[in-house]
């Protein structure tokens, strides 16, 4: 009887050891499936279509929501999305108008990874995309024929969004698209001076303003770059003094003056800018040397004096900073002035001391 039993539990652990086997050697031949064979990952595509797929590996931009840039000179992953913040034909800090991307052809083993690069307008039928043509705007170089490497350049700004498609050659069903768009720039600050006389606030290095103790009066107008991203560009000119060369100048003068403490600027709005000058100063009073008041005539008169021998020194200019999410400007312009429009001041009425008898 005890032997039976043996018999049956020997042949119950045969028939599991035999299952077991059986097991084993089915995982492993799964397991090798689906190494040997893996699916490539499938976008916008059915599954079964394609052996080769390009998809963008990371969601950057040229410039993210934090400032942080894919700096020029490396490659990069190409991004579903980026935005351009310059452009060639914008002389004034272009040095944002290209990057260098490249494609990830999928699976690693597909034996033809040739492509096409191609670019688009998202939608060619928008009011701004209607008769212009995408390749005046955003140029695609590939490193070499079919490469999966290529550098995008931006040539224009743009005010309708772009879009750089990679195709696989072997299968036109696979391709990845990265879509384009243009930050908005300030491209033009144009001031008129009191009189008529203009100026480029991003070009110009001077400009010239008659009499110093005149009132000036600015008056801006601004433009902006084509764009499909809006940025706060908001700009307040400030005028400044130069407090080395006003040192130089306190040495030629009776009284050494001082910047008034009320500060630099009088701005009415962001478009209008009214200041005289000389009133930016004060110098101390003579009762009462720690108290300090608008200039006389006196210092007036010294002041313009040294003023006429130093027209272009740069004791004054006016500044235009401002600061974006994608662009910055900050530019200074020297206020010049013109000698022979000076003014002499009548400093004092005085009577002859001789005595007079009728």
């Amino acid at each position: 009887m005890q032997e039976i039993q043996n018999n049956k539990k020997h042949t119950k652990f045969k028939w599991f050891s035999i299952v077991f086997a059986i097991a084993m050697v089915a995982a492993t031949v799964i397991t090798s499936s689906v190494i040997g064979f893996q699916k490539p990952v499938i976008s916008n595509l059915e599954q079964g279509q394609a052996d080769a797929i390009i998809l963008p590996e990371i969601d950057a931009p040229i410039t993210d929501g934090e400032g942080n840039e894919l700096e020029n000179g490396e490659i990069h992953k190409m991004p579903r999305a980026m935005t351009f913040r310059s452009a060639s034909a914008l002389a004034n800090n272009a040095s944002y108008d290209s990057i260098t991307l490249t494609a990830t052809v999928k699976p690693v083993m597909a034996d033809n990874k040739t492509v096409d690069w191609s670019v688009s307008f998202v939608d060619a039928s928008s009011a701004w995309a209607t008769g212009k043509t995408v390749t005046d705007y955003i140029a695609v170089t590939p490193q070499s024929d079919g490469s999966t490497t290529a550098t995008v350049q931006c040539l224009k700004d743009f005010g309708a969004q772009i879009k750089v498609t990679v195709t696989s050659r072997e299968n036109a069903g696979a391709k990845a698209e990265c879509t384009v768009d243009f930050a908005k720039r300030l491209t033009g600050i144009t001031g008129k001076i009191s009189g008529g006389a203009t100026f480029d606030a991003l070009t110009d290095g001077s400009f010239n303003y008659g009499n110093p103790d005149d009132t000036l009066v600015i008056d801006y107008s601004y433009t902006y770059s084509a764009y499909t991203v809006d940025d706060t560009l908001e700009l307040v000119p400030e005028v400044k003094i130069n407090e080395t060369i006003l040192a130089d100048l306190n040495t030629s003068l009776t009284k050494k003056i001082k910047i008034r403490e009320a500060g630099y600027t009088k701005t009415e709005t962001s478009a209008k800018q009214t200041c005289n000058l000389l009133s930016l100063f004060c110098e101390p009073l003579t009762s009462n040397p720690s108290k300090y008041v608008a200039l006389s005539p006196a210092t007036k008169n010294e002041v313009l004096s040294w003023l006429k021998t130093h027209t272009d020194a740069g004791l004054f200019s006016v500044r235009y900073a401002t600061k974006g999410n994608y662009s910055s400007v900050d530019r200074t312009v020297r206020i010049d002035f013109d000698a022979s429009l000076f003014k002499t001041y009548v400093e004092d009425v005085t009577l002859d001391d001789t005595a007079i008898i009728i």
